[in-house]
This record gives C-alpha cells, structure tokens and sequence, in this order.
C-alpha cells in the first residue's frame, strides 16, 4: 500500500482497479510493474 500510496498520491484502488488510477496521475503508462520485478 505504501508503493501504491508513493506512486498516486493515494493508498487506496478505486473499484476500477489500476486503470482508474493511470487517470489520476494522467495519460502516461502506468510503470508500478516494474516495481514487482524489483528485488
């Protein structure tokens, strides 16, 4: 919750998911995948 908290602003996903959350921080891809391949 903390990545997520660090990335939008916002610690919580809206209903829509991941989608809904690439409109807050604009039209740019979201890149929080990259995370999960890190160590």
């Amino acid at each position: 919750a903390r990545l997520l908290q660090f990335v939008t602003g916002t610690s919580k996903v809206p209903l829509e998911g991941f989608k809904a959350l690439q409109g807050i921080s604009g039209p740019q891809k979201f890149q929080i995948h990259k995370a999960y391949g890190a160590p």
